[in-house]
C-alpha cells in the first residue's frame, strides 16, 4: 500500500508531483508465466520463495526489506560526478547484464496506476526527472533543482549489484522513492540457508538466521560502508557512540512533523519578533523625532514668548512715549487755548480800541471841519496878503472835508491798516 502510494497509510511526507518518479522492479512472470507487478512486494516475495523452492514455517516472515538511506546533501547538484564516464559505462553494462539474468521489469508508478493521460514521460531516470520538473509546481521544482538525478542513479545501480551478490540473498523486488525528502531504496529481498539434515538437503526462509543477531546487523553497516566508499560515501556512526534508539518510520516521521511544527512556530515567533522589534525600533525613532519636534517647539515658543515680551516692554514704551506726547499734547492745547483766548482778548480790546479812535477821528474831523469854516469866515474879514493865503489853504481844506466819501474813504484805508488782524488766529481744539 505504501509504495503504490494508496490506502489509509499517511502519505504527507510524499510529494503528490514527484509521484511520477516512484520507481519498482521485480520479475516480468511468475512460475505460471504470468505477469506480476513489481509494487505487489508480497507477490514477488511469495514467488521467488516458490521459484527458490525454500520452505518457511507457517505464518512466518517471508522476506526482509534492506532499506538503503543516505544523507541528503550527498545528492546536492553541485557535487561533481560520482565516477568517470569509462566507470559509469562499465557500472550500466553490468547492472543491464543483472537485469536481463533475473529477468526484471522496471515499472513506474504513473505506468502501475495507468495514469497515461497527456505525453507519456520518459523511462530514463534522469530524462523523467527533467520532464517531472519542468511540469511541478514552485515549491517542487526549488526541491529537486537541489538534487543531481546522476548520483542517484549510479548509487542505486551500486547498492542493487551488491545485494544481488550477497550469498544467500534472493532479490525479489525493490522500490526507489523519489519522492519524499531524501531519496531512498528499498530492496526486499527472500533469506535462505541451507538446513542438512540426514537424509536430505533443504533451502529454508530465515530472516533470524540472517539478522536474528546484533552483531549481524552492525556487519550489515559494515558491508554497506565498503560497497558505498568508492563513492566517497562512509558508514554510519554506530549506535553504541551515538547512543540513538531506533524508531518506526510512522514514529521518526511523527517526531519530525513535530519538530518541523516546532521549528515553523520556532521561526514564526522569531519572525514574529523581528517584526515586533523592528516595529518597536521604527517607533523609537518616531519617538525620538517627536521629541526633537518638541522641543524644537518649545525652542520657538521660547523664541516668541521673548519675541512677545520685547515686543510688549516696546509697546510699554511706545505707550509712556505716546502717553507723554499726549499729556505734552494737552498742555500745549491748553496753552493755546489760553493764547487763543489772550489773542481773542486783545484783538477785542483792539477792536474797542480802533472803535474809539475812529470815534474820535470822526469827532476830530468834525472839529476841524467846523474850525476850519469858522476859520474861512475869521478869514473872510482880514484883507491881508497872508490872510488870503490861509483863506485859499482853507477854502481848499473845506473843499476836501466836504467831499464825504473822500474823507470816508481816507479813514476806511487807515481803519484797514491799523485794524487788529483776526484771520489765522489759533483756536483751541
Amino acid at each position: 500500500m505504501h509504495g503504490r502510494r494508496q490506502g489509509d497509510y499517511d502519505l504527507r511526507h510524499c510529494d503528490r508531483d514527484r509521484s511520477a518518479l516512484v520507481l519498482a522492479g521485480g520479475p516480468k512472470l511468475n512460475a505460471k508465466d504470468v505477469a506480476i507487478s513489481a509494487f505487489d512486494v508480497g507477490g514477488c516475495l511469495i514467488e521467488t520463495t516458490v521459484q527458490l523452492g525454500a520452505a518457511r514455517p507457517k505464518n512466518a516472515m517471508i522476506g526482509s526489506e534492506l532499506l538503503f538511506t543516505v544523507s541528503s546533501d550527498f545528492f546536492a547538484a553541485p557535487l561533481p560526478p560520482l565516477l568517470a564516464p569509462e566507470e559509469v559505462l562499465a557500472l550500466q553494462t553490468r547492472y543491464h547484464s543483472l537485469c536481463r539474468n533475473a529477468g526484471w521489469r522496471h515499472r513506474w508508478l504513473d505506468e502501475e496506476r495507468n495514469e497515461g493521460g497527456g505525453e507519456a514521460l520518459p523511462a530514463s531516470l534522469v530524462e523523467r526527472w527533467c520532464a517531472v520538473r519542468e511540469r511541478a509546481g514552485e515549491k517542487t521544482v526549488e526541491t529537486m533543482g537541489r538534487i543531481n538525478p546522476e548520483r542517484i542513479h549510479i548509487w542505486a545501480m551500486t547498492i542493487l549489484l551488491a545485494v544481488s551478490e550477497r550469498q544467500e540473498w534472493n532479490i525479489a523486488c525493490w522500490r526507489l522513492d523519489l519522492d519524499e525528502a531524501t531519496p531512498h531504496l528499498s530492496v526486499f529481498i527472500v533469506p535462505f540457508y541451507k538446513k542438512r539434515t540426514k537424509h536430505k538437503i533443504q533451502t529454508c526462509v530465515s530472516t533470524r538466521h540472517h539478522f536474528g543477531k546484533r552483531h549481524q546487523l552492525s556487519a550489515l553497516q559494515d558491508w554497506i560502508g565498503e560497497v558505498c566508499a568508492p563513492l566517497g560515501l562512509r558508514r554510519g556512526i554506530p549506535s553504541e557512540i551515538t547512543a540513538a534508539r531506533h524508531l518506526k518510520p510512522v514514529v521518526y516521521r511523527r517526531h519530525e512533523r513535530e519538530k518541523s511544527d516546532l521549528a515553523a512556530r520556532k521561526a514564526a515567533m522569531d519572525a514574529e519578533r523581528t517584526a515586533f522589534d523592528e516595529e518597536m525600533r521604527r517607533k523609537r525613532i518616531k519617538l525620538e523625532q517627536w521629541e526633537m519636534d518638541l522641543a524644537d517647539r518649545e525652542a520657538a515658543i521660547v523664541s516668541r514668548e521673548a519675541e512677545g515680551q520685547a515686543l510688549a516692554e516696546a509697546f510699554t514704551v511706545r505707550e509712556q512715549e505716546l502717553s507723554g506726547r499726549e499729556i505734552s499734547e494737552k498742555m500745549l492745547r491748553v496753552r493755546l487755548s489760553e493764547r487763543s483766548k489772550s489773542l481773542e482778548k486783545g484783538r477785542k480790546a483792539a477792536e474797542e480800541k480802533h472803535a474809539q479812535m475812529d470815534r474820535r477821528l470822526k469827532e476830530l474831523a468834525s472839529v476841524i471841519y467846523d474850525g476850519l469854516a469858522v476859520s474861512h469866515a475869521i478869514l473872510e474879514m482880514d484883507e491881508s496878503h497872508e490872510a488870503q493865503t490861509l483863506r485859499d489853504v482853507v477854502a481848499a481844506l473845506k473843499i476836501t472835508l466836504d467831499h464825504q466819501s473822500g474823507i470816508a474813504t481816507l479813514i476806511a484805508k487807515w481803519q484797514g491798516r491799523t485794524r487788529f488782524p483776526t484771520n489765522g488766529l489759533a483756536r483751541p481744539g
